[in-house]
């Protein structure tokens, strides 16, 4: 009869420490739920999603990107600020002076890079996802604008 005791009372103690445990992790949860909450609320301020909801996304684009968007997304980086002697866009005298070569020359010197004595010109602007024609369309489109 002492060991059924000493059984149902170690039992028991067994199920309030359990449950005890578990009491004090879901206060703990509870107290550290805001300040997590108020964290994701920040980042979201600082980071917000790329499309509201409810929004519809832009369909994936099929085909060549014009040469806008060529510039855009490449050439934008070393034309923008005329890093390693590559032409600002708009600067009608230094796109002057390369458009005499011929678009040819461009596009081949875009397509494949170029070392010249003012610059270099890394091959499709260090992007070789780019298609050739695309290339072309962004030689173009910056050529366009600078004259």
């Amino acid at each position: 009869m002492r060991n059924q005791y000493w059984i149902v009372f170690f039992s028991f103690l067994f199920l309030v420490v359990i449950a005890c445990s578990n009491a004090e992790e879901t206060a703990v949860e509870k107290t550290e739920a805001p300040a997590v909450t108020g964290q994701v609320q920040e980042m979201a301020k600082e980071n917000p999603p790329a499309e509201s909801p409810g929004e519809v996304p832009e369909p994936a684009q099929t085909g060549p990107m014009s040469g806008e968007q060529v510039y855009n997304k490449a050439c934008i980086i070393c034309h923008g600020d005329g890093i390693a002697g590559a032409p600002k866009m708009g600067d009608k005298e230094a796109w002057k002076a390369r458009s005499a070569q011929g678009m040819e020359i461009l596009e081949s010197r875009a397509i494949q890079g170029y070392q010249g004595s003012q610059g270099s010109m890394p091959a499709k602007g260090g992007n070789a996802s780019l298609s050739d024609e695309e290339v072309k369309a962004a030689v173009a489109y910056m050529v366009d604008k600078g004259s």
